[in-house]
């Protein structure tokens, strides 16, 4: 999976988001190594808001849910909080949200 580029701080991320990213108002894990999943979907969540707020930087990128894609642009904040959570489950389902990779551009 590649990571999206862009430089989103934690501090940019919508407060509802933050609580379950960061574990504020969800229930602290029973086991280490559920504390391992939670930790790895938070860190979903962050690298997929920043896919959707953000991008690849792939001007060329085709992912439906990419910034980059030029006939997708950037979410909003709180609606990206809320896709990022969204897809965060699908991925742990079995369901990948990756951009493609970058191919040479073309020359000129």
């Amino acid at each position: 999976e590649e990571k999206p580029q862009g430089n989103q701080s934690d501090e940019q991320l919508p407060v509802a988001m933050e609580a379950v990213v960061e574990g504020g108002s969800v229930p602290r894990a029973a086991s280490p190594r559920a504390t391992e999943v939670q930790a790895e979907v938070g860190q979903r969540i962050k690298r997929l808001f920043t896919l959707l707020t953000t991008g690849c930087g792939n001007d060329r990128c085709t992912n439906p849910f990419c910034a980059s894609n030029p006939s997708v642009g950037p979410t909003a904040p709180n609606e990206a909080a809320a896709k990022a959570i969204s897809l965060a489950m699908a991925q742990e389902a079995g369901t990948i949200v990756a951009c493609p990779p970058r191919s040479p551009s073309p020359p000129p």
